[in-house]
C-alpha cells in the first residue's frame, strides 16, 4: 500500500504501524517530533500500536530550539 510522509510517497505492507514505517524509512532520532495522520495528532506512546492505511497522509514536524 502507499502512504505519504510530508508529501513523499512510500510503499509499505498492510498492517504496518507508525513505528514500523519510521523504521522502514530509517528515521531514528525522533525526540521532539510530532506526527499526524490525516490531520489527527498521534501521541508518540501510540506509534507502536497505531496502524497506517493505504493513502494515509502523514505529517511529521520536528521542534527546534532557537531564538
Amino acid at each position: 500500500m502507499k502512504v505519504f510522509v510530508n508529501n513523499t510517497e512510500y510503499t509499505v505492507r498492510i498492517g504496518t504501524t507508525v513505528s514500523g514505517l519510521l523504521d522502514c524509512i530509517k528515521l531514528k532520532n525522533l525526540k521532539g517530533t510530532a506526527l499526524a495522520i490525516n490531520g489527527e495528532i498521534i501521541p508518540d506512546d501510540q506509534w507502536q500500536s497505531t496502524t497506517i492505511n493505504d493513502q494515509d497522509q502523514i505529517l511529521m514536524i520536528e521542534a527546534v530550539q532557537g531564538g
